[in-house]
């Protein structure tokens, strides 16, 4: 599922992602970036299919830098590049993996374990 609208807010720090007139999801820099699907941080994060995107979600960042965004870039009809500040910009972020990154939110946010 596409999302209808993406909105990166610097001063909030938060993408909010827009899937249905009745679902959104707003998701920290932080936690953006902790979650990156790139091949260089999912052997650093420990993101692997068989287990939880909260593992991922839990990794200290080393500088503020790290989840300043720079700039999003559309990759096809199916995903967005993240850029940040610090110079990282490998990850690829799926509309999928994005809603599972929204519905791992969303369990936390109810206080529902993964």
């Amino acid at each position: 599922m596409k999302p209808i609208n993406l909105k990166a807010s610097r001063s909030r720090a938060v993408l909010t992602i827009e899937w249905t007139q009745d679902e959104s999801c707003d998701l920290p820099f932080a936690e953006v970036r902790a979650a990156c699907p790139c091949a260089e941080c999912r052997g650093t994060h420990g993101a692997t299919k068989d287990e939880p995107l909260t593992t991922n979600l839990e990794l200290t960042l080393r500088s503020d830098q790290e989840t300043q965004l720079e700039g999003i870039t559309p990759v096809g009809n199916y995903a967005i590049q993240i850029s940040w500040k610090d110079g990282h910009s490998h990850g690829i972020y799926s509309w999928e993996y994005l809603r599972e990154l929204c519905q791992a939110r969303k369990r936390r946010d109810n206080g529902e374990s993964s």
